[in-house]
């Protein structure tokens, strides 16, 4: 009987872990998503509502570009 109590026992711990991980993970997935990249798009909006010229394709661009970085390196590390 002990070394059943035992696996059952090392399971739950095991098992808590996993969920504190994937609590955090979940936490980092939300604070990149709020931070980082509504403020990519927040600025890209505003440049699109005020447009003017070659300048802003080039800012906008840029952030594009910086966004699509951002996502590829967030969904490596996940």
């Amino acid at each position: 009987m002990t070394p059943f109590a035992m696996i059952l026992g090392n399971e739950y711990l095991e098992t808590q872990q996993l969920k504190k991980a994937m609590s955090a993970q979940t936490e980092n997935t939300f604070l990149f998503l709020s931070l980082i990249l509504k403020n990519h798009f927040k600025e890209m909006k505003s440049l699109i509502e005020n447009f003017r010229g070659d300048h802003e394709l080039t800012a906008l661009k840029r952030h594009i570009d910086n966004s699509e970085k951002l996502i590829d390196t967030f969904e490596k590390e996940q």
